[in-house]
């Protein structure tokens, strides 16, 4: 009995439609509009992705390119990365996106008016841009908003999402700058609104500083880290930003007390 049941287990073969969708590929092709045209046509839209282009169909719906493009072109089929115009690992590993609030920050220094030429700018600089910015970012955050938010196009939305990137992004760092280098008690203060990943940033392109500590900006602890800072320092050579520290830990403790340290991602 168990020869038989062993038997018939053996030769049994589940239907591939229980695995994959049905898709009738006939059809899918007579609707879609030619390879080149869609490839170029999806390029066009900087989806950075296979996750990405998926939910950008589910979205906008196109009834002339496939939600399966790799079935339904598969005779010019040469994989997502042609078809997406990225170069991606496909090693499964999630990308890590900087904060949104971050992110608009960067967006914004672009002053591009409209969700066309972001696109326009993201394909013409796509191997240049920081690699944590998304270049469809409606398809990556969860708290997105708008364009005009993300672009800044907008007095309005410009002002609140400026707002939000002081709140949540704005970090207070305390470095010690090249050209100071030789005076081990001249430190520079001051704030980035782009964040964390803009001191990042401003370290990997100009190598101009070493980074003693960052805070999360806190404005209502403000007035009482002026103070520490004027009670341990004194300007250098009139220079508010630029102060002479005789002992930075001290002042670093100090500054501690009022403001969170900022974590470096």
């Amino acid at each position: 009995m168990n020869t038989l049941i062993s038997q018939v287990y053996t030769s049994f073969t589940l239907p591939a439609s229980l695995f994959f969708p049905a898709v009738n590929m006939r059809m899918a092709k007579k609707r879609s509009i030619p390879f080149e045209d869609a490839r170029d046509y999806i390029q066009a839209e900087c989806i950075g992705s296979r996750k990405q282009y998926t939910e950008w169909h589910k979205t906008n719906r196109p009834k002339q390119i496939p939600l399966y493009p790799n079935r339904a072109y598969e005779d010019e089929w040469l994989g997502w990365n042609d078809f997406l115009g990225t170069n991606n690992s496909f090693d499964n590993k999630k990308r890590n996106y900087r904060p949104l609030a971050e992110a608009i920050a960067w967006a914004h220094k672009l002053n591009l008016p409209k969700q066309q030429e972001w696109l326009k700018y993201c394909t013409e600089n796509r191997d240049t841009m920081p690699k944590d910015i998304p270049t469809r970012p409606d398809l990556v955050y969860d708290d997105w908003l708008s364009w005009m938010h993300w672009l800044g196009n907008r007095p309005r939305q410009k002002v609140e999402a400026q707002q939000e990137v002081v709140r949540s992004s704005t970090v207070f760092y305390v470095i010690q700058e090249k050209e100071y280098a030789s005076h081990t008690t001249i430190f520079t203060f001051g704030l980035e609104k782009g964040g964390v990943s803009a001191m990042k940033e401003w370290w990997e392109l100009t190598k101009s500083f070493k980074l003693i500590k960052m805070f999360q900006y806190d404005e209502r602890e403000m007035t009482k880290v002026q103070q520490a800072i004027e009670r341990n320092s004194t300007p250098y050579w009139g220079a508010e930003k630029v102060r002479i520290v005789p002992n930075i830990n001290q002042l670093v403790y100090e500054i501690g007390n009022h403001l969170m340290i900022a974590q470096i991602r």
